[in-house]
């Protein structure tokens, strides 16, 4: 795998070269066409995926309409929230363009965090990002609702 890539990337920057090397080693790269779901809301959680290529669509399924969270683009990850805080993913992702990430097992994820504060600190920066996201989402829900 190209690790000159991984390595300018804000998270996976924070990693030693042979924590990198063996996070690299133990992943999997997979390609998803447009449509295709990467995970399903309500499946279990065994890992974050990175977007190498393409755009990818969070969502929640609520009923006959799916409510977008966010549109991720490359170099980010997908369901790094659900990782440590849920057995089952709580959203769903889809490839809305041809795509290719690379899954991240969450013991891998969960060791690397646990021997590098500074990968550490810069995971619970992401994770925090998206919890912002996904209350912004929220809030903007309910005043949807106060509306009507």
């Amino acid at each position: 795998m190209p690790i000159p890539s991984y390595r300018n990337t804000y998270l996976l920057s924070a990693l030693e070269e042979d924590e990198l090397d063996k996070l690299l080693e133990t992943s999997s790269e997979i390609s998803f066409r447009k449509g295709e779901i990467i995970y399903k809301q309500g499946t279990f959680v065994n890992g974050a995926s990175y977007l190498v290529s393409g755009y990818a669509r969070i969502y929640v399924e609520t009923g006959q309409k799916n409510r977008t969270l966010k549109i991720v683009k490359p170099n980010w990850f997908i369901g790094l929230l659900s990782i440590f805080s849920h057995d089952i993913h709580r959203f769903s992702a889809m490839a809305i363009e041809d795509c290719t990430v690379l899954h991240f097992k969450n013991n891998v994820l969960d060791q690397m965090m646990r021997a590098n504060a500074g990968f550490a600190h810069r995971m619970t920066h992401v994770i925090s990002l998206l919890a912002t996201d996904l209350a912004m989402y929220q809030i903007g829900r309910a005043s949807c609702r106060e509306r009507v």
